[in-house]
């Protein structure tokens, strides 16, 4: 079907789309806390294979 048919159609049966709620943060972050530990010391060299993986989540 053209776009204009199917907005006739949906326009003609009282068909209205899906409106969703805007996102609501309600988590603030501590800016006093700790962050993660770093356990890599920031070292991404490994010398050798499989000694050290780093996954990113």
């Amino acid at each position: 079907m053209a776009r204009y048919t199917v907005k006739w159609l949906i326009r003609e049966h009282g068909l209205v789309g899906v409106i969703r709620k805007r996102l609501v943060l309600t988590t603030v972050a501590d800016p006093s806390a700790p962050g993660p530990a770093d356990l890599a010391k920031r070292d991404f060299a490994a010398d050798r294979p499989n000694k050290l993986w780093m996954v990113d989540i």
